[in-house]
């Protein structure tokens, strides 16, 4: 009988300490649910806001998107639709290719601030600035190798179009020659796919 008291006694011991860490238990798993929660509303949120619709909501958007409409990476024989986040976002394939990915998230954040604080109001204020703003994704493309590009383009392109022995680098030749998806830059009233004289090397960098 003594064996058994004291198994009686520890298990109660056992429970004495439980029931004084109680509240710390609960803490910690409340802040694991609030992670959880977090974590799936942010994942929903980077998600909807990767979307044409979204990226096309705000007035900015709207002659750049008219552009793309015009341009076979919306309409093509292959019936294959390249939507904005596959080219201004880059791929994901691995945890470490998501931290690139969250970066440009972030970046794109800029874009909502000015957004909201009204700083493109017109298409001519927006032009004013295209350039600069085109440079930026081209660097960005630079950095990468065009690695959008061989999403779908993999293996490289190989036509009357895209001789083999050229640069590798897509956007090293489309942003001086022939437009992808959007007008020129610089001259942004112009039709896609429409050659048109190429600005002075200060003008592109």
């Amino acid at each position: 009988m003594p064996g058994l008291h004291n198994r009686f006694r520890n298990s109660w011991r056992v429970l004495e300490q439980l029931k004084n860490r109680t509240p710390i238990l609960i803490l910690i798993l409340s802040l694991l649910a609030l992670m959880l929660v977090g974590t799936a509303g942010a994942v929903r949120v980077i998600h909807a806001t990767s979307t044409d619709p979204f990226c096309i909501s705000c007035h900015e958007m709207e002659g750049v998107y008219e552009e793309y409409r015009k341009s076979k990476h919306y309409s093509n024989a292959a019936g294959i639709r390249t939507e904005c986040q596959d080219c201004h976002l880059p791929p994901v394939h691995d945890a470490t290719d998501s931290v690139g990915y969250l970066k440009a998230k972030a970046l794109a954040l800029k874009d909502v601030y000015h957004h909201l604080l009204g700083t493109y109001p017109t298409p001519e204020v927006f032009d004013r600035d295209r350039l600069s703003m085109a440079h930026d994704v081209w660097k960005r493309m630079l950095s990468t190798n065009s690695a959008v590009c061989s999403e779908c383009h993999s293996g490289g392109l190989v036509d009357e179009n895209h001789p083999a022995g050229e640069a590798d680098n897509c956007i090293t030749c489309h942003m001086h020659g022939k437009p992808i998806a959007h007008a020129r830059p610089w001259q942004p009233t112009a039709e896609v796919g429409v050659e048109h004289e190429a600005p002075s090397v200060e003008a592109t960098q």
